[in-house]
């Protein structure tokens, strides 16, 4: 009789641990379901980001010829991956030496060099062509016949 509650006693445990398994393995389907889920509405979130700020981009680049100076600290953003501090500088400077886009329009590469404090050359030139490739992809209305 003790031999058979001893057996039933480890009978029972071994199905609680079996079920405790169970609602485990349950568990980490859910969290696995919740998780592709969640996965794949953050990469739909993240191509409508994308398609977003690449409208606001490309309207950008449509009004270059309008820049204020925030929009000149997006455009060199953009051009280089600058954190938030130094968008903040280069907006300061541009402010303060009050560039005017158009300005920059006339301005061959080592006047950018003074206007913005670079002095890294490659750097500017690979911003002065940008900026002449926006300028002629959209021209100002003034210059079209």
């Amino acid at each position: 009789m003790i031999l058979t509650k001893t057996i039933l006693d480890e009978e029972y445990e071994m199905q609680n641990k079996v079920n405790k398994l169970q609602e485990i393995i349950e568990s980490n389907w859910k969290t696995l379901e919740t998780f592709d889920t969640f996965n794949c509405k953050l990469n739909t979130l993240l191509k409508e980001n994308q398609t977003w700020l690449e409208d606001k981009w490309n309207q950008l680049k449509e009004q270059w010829c309008e820049w204020k100076s925030q929009d000149i600290s997006i455009f060199l953003a953009r051009v280089f991956p600058y954190n938030k501090a130094e968008i903040k500088k280069l907006c300061g400077c541009i402010q303060q030496k009050n560039i005017k886009v158009m300005d920059l329009f006339k301005k061959q590469r080592r006047h950018w060099i003074e206007a913005f404090d670079f002095v890294d050359r490659d750097r500017i030139a690979k911003i002065h062509d940008f900026f002449n490739e926006i300028s002629t992809r959209y021209p100002r209305l003034q210059d079209i016949p």
